[in-house]
């Protein structure tokens, strides 16, 4: 059997920030929105196409990047997030620097990032992989 929260159950649960986010997506959408409990671990593939009529909320999102670490600086953890017009909203970028002791030089890596309470429709990233638990919103 299949269970889908209410609104007010939603609202119910959430957190006093969680609770703004909400308001304003009803303020905006209307409180008839589809609303879809979304749980994804994966490639971008699925938030990488921009849909007017979707947007994300995500409770926890963990942009993740497990591989050895590259010679270059210009190896960088980014993404860049949209809103529902498809406008920029942040970027974000992380990275760490470590020193090889083998190769006697500066090594970077990707850091795995985690962002709560984020509401976007798409992300642009050079992350392999992302740990979605939210909503999807919209169709």
């Amino acid at each position: 059997m299949n269970y889908h929260q209410t609104p007010e159950e939603i609202i119910k649960s959430a957190t006093p920030a969680q609770r703004i986010i909400w308001n304003d997506i009803f303020l905006r959408f209307g409180e008839r929105v589809s609303i879809q409990q979304y749980q994804f671990y994966g490639a971008y593939t699925e938030f990488i196409t921009y849909s007017a009529r979707k947007i994300y909320f995500g409770y926890l999102v963990r942009n993740m990047f497990n591989a050895a670490g590259g010679a270059s600086a210009l190896i960088a953890g980014t993404n860049q997030y949209y809103d529902e017009n498809d406008n920029i909203i942040g970027n974000l970028t992380n990275e760490i620097e470590y020193f090889n002791v083998t190769a006697a030089a500066a090594r970077w890596r990707y850091n795995t990032v985690t962002i709560e309470n984020i509401l976007f429709s798409r992300i642009v990233s050079d992350y392999p992989a992302i740990y979605f638990v939210g909503y999807k919103i919209g169709k």
